[in-house]
């Protein structure tokens, strides 16, 4: 926690050296001058996409390691080490005073009479995988029907609704800051078996 400002340093040395690696700088440059002489060495990078989700996915630790809040994994633990790690990482994101799996996103939870003809979710799932520090947008969608059913009692009036889905839990502006199990989240919705999750 002392060192926090050389780690930020440390990661951001990181981000650039992976950009070098993965031609990423190549692919800032194409985009910026739009020419051929920039944009050949991204013309054959085929993978450049592939290296993309990657990469996102390793940034997204980054920010869990960087906030000092990872969640451990269920498996039990086989070390003093991994004791020690573990007791560090709950220390470190008690202090920072947002527990792992939970966000900090002002306004919210909010009351479910403001379901019916609300729109943001998609912005505000951004707000909440940002404060998460990971986790992975994803939109849930009607499989047979125009709209989605109720949603914890409520006519939503919604063609989509976006989500953050983080470490086992489902989160939106309507579960709370440390958000519901994937089947907590799934049974409030009437008639889940027409709805498309994704997850």
């Amino acid at each position: 926690m002392a060192h926090g400002k050389e780690f930020g340093d440390a990661m951001e040395q990181l981000w650039n050296g992976e950009k070098e690696l993965l031609g990423i700088s190549n692919f800032e440059k194409c985009l910026q001058n739009k020419d051929f002489d920039s944009c050949k060495g991204v013309a054959v990078d085929a993978l450049l996409s592939a290296k993309l989700k990657a990469l996102e996915r390793a940034y997204d630790e980054l920010k869990l390691l960087k906030r000092g809040c990872k969640i451990i994994d269920k498996a039990p633990l086989r070390s003093t080490t991994s004791v020690r790690t573990a007791s560090l990482q709950m220390m470190a994101a008690r202090s920072r005073g947002v527990p792992c799996g939970e966000h900090g996103v002002p306004g919210l939870p909010r009351d479910v009479s403001e379901i019916p003809d609300s729109f943001g979710c998609e912005a505000c799932a951004e707000k909440i995988k940002k404060s998460l520090g990971g986790g992975k947008l994803v939109t849930i969608k009607p499989t047979e029907e125009l709209l989605l059913p109720k949603y914890r009692g409520k006519d939503s009036g919604w063609y989509h609704h976006v989500v953050v889905v983080c470490n086992g839990r489902v989160y939106d502006a309507w579960t709370g800051r440390v958000g519901e199990t994937i089947a907590e989240y799934k049974s409030q919705w009437a008639r889940a078996d027409k709805i498309d999750f994704g997850f």
